[in-house]
């Protein structure tokens, strides 16, 4: 059995609705710019931070900080880095 594109879509464009915080470090809260759907991937723009040596974790959470998505990271930032992000997932089957 398949998926319909047209399904994963909604699932996509529900999950851009949901996505209400996302952390950086599990404590720095990233303030979000626009959330977009294109068919079944969504892309979260985020204001650029600074004052970040290191990133150990992204993560997203709804609108009840119930936990989306984790990632675990090791990556390190210049100390006079500014940092923009874009984070995208893809819904699959």
């Amino acid at each position: 059995m398949t998926v319909q594109t047209s399904y994963l879509s909604r699932v996509a464009t529900d999950l851009a609705a949901r996505i209400q915080v996302i952390k950086i470090n599990d404590t720095v809260v990233v303030q979000k710019d626009s959330i977009t759907t294109a068919g079944a991937w969504v892309t979260v723009k985020a204001h650029s931070l600074s004052g970040i040596s290191r990133i150990t974790s992204i993560k997203s959470y709804d609108e009840n900080q119930n936990l989306i998505n984790a990632k675990t990271v090791d990556v390190a930032i210049a100390a006079d880095q500014l940092i923009d992000f874009v984070f995208t997932w893809e819904v699959k089957a």
